[in-house]
């Protein structure tokens, strides 16, 4: 028997997150951060929900073979059904079927749009992410040339090559006056969006209407697109607690994708279902080791135990299987 035959045989009876959140009776602040991640079954990409309380614990996991409302609705029932979860609201991308699904089964709950995802996405409109590769790629490429510049008595070599380092930090410096104005917006748009009251961000948000660079093309990328998803960028500010962006669901996709990047591709869906809860399971016992700032004091505990379960020094395999194996 293959080792990972072994394992898929302990991952088919690790308790969903769900029956070991339900199983531990757990306390949850309330606010839900869910993303969304793409893995492959037998050459085909499902897409996998991960939902996260603003607490750190992992209460729900779905696998889905593509999304649909109707799957979203279901992952949703599932915190308010089975584990009876105190929602206040929710965090995510601006994904359509996650906000339909959620505004289904609850109704009037505060949905806020994921901060970093919308600016990430007027990066890439304004020529931002391109622009700023290509710069990245001619620094390296200026840093090779120094590198191998040939001695001087290889005259023609040597020529040649200072020819090109000048051609090059021409190039550098015509990007960088190019990325400028840019830049100057981006900060702009990250200080309204990152105020401390809803009155800043709409004050800057109102200066920022009359910026120096207004002229600029991105400025006006960057007024619309603002506008336009104003109210979803800005509900956390009414309601204090909630997260503006998903970077907590999103640490835990990084976490569990490094650990399923050694499988390629699963089998079934079955099977990458029961690798999944084994993971989360694993993730949830795990104590934290390297939180900073703030969270701190989270060290030392895992994120089922930062929800009030009491496991102790249990075995974390023997808390997440049905039976032993």
């Amino acid at each position: 028997m293959t080792v990972q035959r072994l394992v898929l045989q302990v991952a088919e009876q690790c308790k969903t997150p769900a029956e070991l959140s339900k199983e531990l009776d757990l306390y949850w602040r309330g606010w839900l951060i869910t993303d969304d991640k793409h893995i492959s079954v037998h050459g085909k990409n499902v897409v996998w929900y991960v939902g996260v309380d603003r607490g750190g614990d992992i209460p729900h996991v779905e696998v889905m073979p593509e999304p649909t409302v109707g799957g979203m609705v279901e992952y949703f029932e599932v915190f308010r059904d089975k584990l009876a979860y105190p929602m206040k609201g929710m965090t995510s991308d601006e994904e359509s079927v996650i906000g339909l699904g959620y505004s289904h089964i609850y109704p009037g709950k505060p949905h806020q749009i994921c901060i970093k995802h919308v600016l990430d996405g007027l990066d890439r409109r304004i020529g931002y992410t391109v622009r700023q590769r290509d710069l990245e790629r001619w620094k390296h490429r200026m840093r090779e040339v120094v590198r191998s510049l040939p001695d001087r008595t290889r005259e023609g070599s040597y020529e040649q090559r200072m020819n090109e380092l000048t051609r090059g930090i021409k190039r550098i410096k015509e990007l960088k006056l190019g990325l400028k104005p840019i830049e100057r917006l981006r900060r702009s748009v990250r200080r309204i969006l990152t105020s401390r009251t809803y009155e800043t961000a709409l004050a800057r948000w109102a200066v920022f209407h009359r910026h120096p660079d207004r002229q600029h093309q991105a400025h006006r990328i960057m007024t619309e697109v603002i506008g336009r998803k104003w109210q979803g960028l800005t509900v956390h500010f009414r309601h204090p607690g909630m997260p503006r962006t998903n970077n907590d669901a999103e640490s835990v996709m990084r976490q569990l994708e490094q650990r399923l990047k050694t499988i390629g591709s699963f089998g079934n869906i079955h099977n990458a279902e029961a690798y999944i809860n084994l993971l989360i399971a694993y993730l949830r016992m795990k104590p934290y080791t390297d939180c900073r700032g703030r969270r701190r004091l989270r060290n030392g505990f895992s994120r089922i135990e930062l929800a009030g379960a009491e496991i102790g020094k249990s075995d974390w395999l023997r808390i997440a299987l049905k039976r032993h194996v």
